[in-house]
């Protein structure tokens, strides 16, 4: 039950704020992230570097206490301001140079960081 309502307040969280915004289609993660502070720090210092290519798109993450959903302890979502946009966003950040120190800096390829769930989402 516990975990319903996180998953609940997390959607109702973004959808309340994409009323106000143009982004209406994205993508979310639920990580488990090994080094939290590495990876928020990273995670803030690429969003500041790519900002330009998101071109209006958005990233955001969040800190799941307890691991409650799904045993996470991090949920980040992209967002875009349809299909084509969020396509580009994903086509083209992790061919930049900051995407790949990124990865090297949270430890993707070690298992630092290990995507737990990803899926498609659509704000109404």
């Amino acid at each position: 039950m516990k975990k319903i309502f996180t998953i609940v307040l997390f959607f109702l969280f973004f959808s309340c704020d994409s009323k106000k915004s143009q982004n209406k289609i994205g993508v979310q993660f639920f990580l488990d992230v090994k080094y939290p502070e590495l990876y928020e720090n990273a995670f803030l210092k690429l969003r500041k570097q790519i900002e330009p290519i998101l071109d209006g798109g958005k990233m955001t993450i969040a800190k799941i206490h307890d691991g409650e959903v799904m045993n996470a302890n991090y949920y980040t979502l992209i967002r875009a301001k349809d299909i084509e946009h969020l396509r580009f966003i994903l086509d083209t950040i992790p061919k930049t140079q900051y995407h790949k120190d990124y990865k090297v800096k949270i430890g993707l390829e070690k298992g630092d960081v290990k995507i737990i769930s990803s899926a498609s989402v659509e704000f109404k």
